[in-house]
């Protein structure tokens, strides 16, 4: 899979995601990484790519041409025209289900904007998703970009040793991550909980369900609507709403 990150900070994108589990698959050739400067495709003498906006009011805008200008380049060097995903805290907010959706795409552009916005016409024009990653504001759409492509890495085959840790995870199910446990036994008087020890692998998986279930009434309880729950997982959130009244 291949991401194409629009910026003027180049050296931010590479500098994050060539370390850890994404810079492993970078070097492994599970995925690329390609930051594009943006102040490359500047006609400016002095490469500058922002303006005061018409109008008036405070701060600059980016310009429209330089970033028409790298996009159209890259789609002549990759032979298509990928999905574009203009980071801002106005589009949907990502979650899990959309970065399900974006790791079927074997391109994905992130529009990295700064100042006071983009000039709204290269948006019109090459933007597919508006996307955000909450509902606050930061000086630029790069970290985002950072978080997305992270999150979407990960669900492409072979980038996490065990390619099952993808799927059993939080917000599998649309339930939150049971907890997890590692030796010793024992840790300041608290204990293992017995059914792991127990190597009853039915038990185990009924166990770590409940607690999902568990852990997502009391942190997410907004999450449950679209749970996927057996019967008997229905039930027994059943029982536990009951106590909670």
């Amino acid at each position: 899979m291949n991401f194409h990150v629009l910026t003027l900070f180049p050296e931010m994108i590479v500098d994050g995601l060539n370390t850890s589990i994404t810079g492993r698959a970078v070097q492994n050739g599970l995925i690329s990484v390609n930051a594009v400067n943006i102040r490359d495709y500047s006609k400016e003498k002095h490469k500058h790519v922002d303006d005061a906006p018409y109008g008036g009011g405070a701060g600059m805008v980016m310009q429209a041409e330089p970033i028409y200008d790298a996009y159209e380049d890259l789609c002549r060097k990759t032979g298509r025209r990928p999905r574009v995903l203009y980071m801002t805290p106005q589009g949907r907010v990502f979650n899990q289900t959309i970065a399900e959706e974006l790791s079927k795409e074997e391109d994905l552009v992130f529009l990295c904007g700064h100042y006071e916005g983009i000039d709204e016409r290269v948006l019109e024009m090459v933007v597919t998703d508006y996307l955000s990653i909450g509902d606050y504001v930061l000086t630029g759409g790069e970290l985002p970009a950072m978080v997305m492509i992270d999150c979407i890495s990960r669900l492409v085959p072979g980038v996490l040793n065990n390619d099952v840790s993808a799927e059993f995870e939080s917000f599998h199910d649309n339930l939150l991550e049971y907890p997890q446990y590692t030796r010793p036994e024992v840790f300041i008087d608290r204990r293992v909980p017995e059914v792991l020890l127990s190597g009853h692998h039915l038990n185990i998986e009924t166990w770590r369900r409940q607690q999902s279930i568990i852990r997502t009434l009391e942190r997410r309880p907004d999450l449950l609507e679209g749970a996927k729950l057996s019967k008997k997982e229905q039930e027994f959130l059943r029982k536990l709403l009951e106590n909670q009244e």
